[in-house]
């Protein structure tokens, strides 16, 4: 495995020590719990793409539309999981992660995604 590889792997385990970790769905009554998901992606040269509820936003310039997208999809107790791969750079999670909690997310947990085949 190369350098790079081990650092991105570092940086995942630092994030889920970092994070308050919640799974993104719980069995409750033998149903899934409604945990709003947020998969984060990256394209070149630098733009993080977050998808929620079907809906793209390219960050930094859609932060505004993103947020008000999250305010109305959050509730007292509403859970929250941040995916993407481990080639995602850590200021798009980051920045996912500020948002949902700036959008009133308290239980916010971090999937994250295995690297595809080689």
């Amino acid at each position: 495995m190369s350098t790079l590889h081990h650092v991105r792997n570092a940086a995942s385990v630092a994030i889920l020590l970092s994070l308050c970790v919640t799974p993104a769905l719980t069995k409750e009554s033998g149903r899934e719990s409604g945990a709003l998901r947020l998969r984060v992606q990256f394209t070149e040269p630098d733009t993080c793409k977050i998808e929620v509820e079907g809906k793209s936003f390219s960050l930094p310039k859609d932060e505004d539309a993103l947020l008000v997208a999250l305010k109305s999809g959050s509730s007292k107790g509403r859970r929250i999981s941040v995916g993407g791969g481990t080639e995602i750079p850590y200021r798009c999670i980051g920045h996912a992660i500020y948002l949902a909690q700036r959008a009133g997310f308290e239980k916010v947990g971090f999937i994250a995604e295995p690297d595809p085949p080689q």
